[in-house]
């Protein structure tokens, strides 16, 4: 109870509010925004036209399986590309201007400035998110390149939010550490390199791989990626397959619960040491 009452308290609407009324004018979030609704229409109206062409011959299957595959993939590609966008400005456009300097002069702990700011920027990344998965989704079922006799997954699609908006709030939290040290073009590339190769070392994991293969770079960078840091390859992984309508069985439970656990082990960690550093930083 002290404790809910306490993250109540840290909670501030008005520079929740500030933040999305900062980010939305953000450029490079709307270019990306109608970048990737441009990529997939004319990816849709493309493929509808090969469909057409080929019907008869067998390959409208997996033409369908494809064109699904590409815009869940566009989707959740992009998704975390917005994320990284408005993630490496919330916090590092404050630290230039010296805006942070005024905001912690008001009564506002600076736990409760960094956490509003991050849920801020999610709420944004999560909202574009809705839009262009609703959008990819009307994309799909009005080019009829839904693979034959399945219909779309609603029920999984909106489960899949909910991993989604959790590796957007990791990307925020990453980004926010990195900001400390790097200006925003480098906070950018770091994160989602952190992102990519995350999801990359899952990736060669789940494959059966070892996560150490020897003492050389690659093992050592897979053995942090995959063992101190926040694993986002999985909860990208879950968000994935969930908009694919795939079921869940009981191994796939069992690593979505280890994997969990690992999670809240690593960001409580950094976010321990994050605190430490922000407390100590002077504005």
């Amino acid at each position: 109870m002290i404790v809910e009452v306490n993250m109540l308290n840290l909670i501030n609407f008005t520079l929740i509010k500030n933040t999305v009324e900062k980010e939305i004018r953000n450029k490079s979030v709307i270019f990306l925004f109608v970048l990737t609704f441009v990529v997939m229409y004319l990816g849709g109206v493309l493929t509808n036209t090969l469909q057409i062409e080929i019907e008869e011959s067998g390959f409208s299957t997996y033409l369908a399986n494809a064109s699904m595959t590409v815009v869940i993939w566009v989707i959740s590609l992009s998704a975390k590309l917005v994320a990284a966008l408005i993630a490496a400005n919330i916090f590092k456009s404050d630290l230039e201007s010296g805006v942070i300097s005024q905001i912690l002069a008001l009564p506002i702990k600076r736990s409760s400035y960094v956490l509003n700011r991050m849920l801020g920027g999610g709420i944004l990344s999560f909202l574009y998110l809705v839009i262009i998965l609703v959008i990819g989704m009307i994309i799909l079922s009005v080019n009829n390149l839904l693979p034959k006799g399945m219909d779309l997954p609603v029920i999984s699609m909106i489960a899949s939010l909910i991993p989604h908006f959790i590796q957007i709030i990791i990307i925020m939290f990453v980004s926010c550490f990195l900001s400390l040290y790097f200006n925003k073009i480098g906070t950018l590339l770091l994160t989602l390199f952190y992102v990519l190769a995350s999801i990359g070392t899952y990736a060669y994991i789940s494959s059966g791989n070892p996560v150490i293969t020897g003492f050389n770079i690659s093992s050592i960078f897979g053995s942090i990626f995959y063992g101190i840091l926040p694993r986002i390859g999985e909860v990208s992984a879950i968000s994935d397959m969930l908009s694919f309508g795939a079921e869940l069985d009981g191994e796939k439970v069992k690593s979505i619960i280890f994997g969990l656990i690992h999670l809240v082990a690593t960001l409580s960690a950094w976010g321990f040491l994050f605190n430490y550093l922000f407390r100590k930083r002077s504005f």
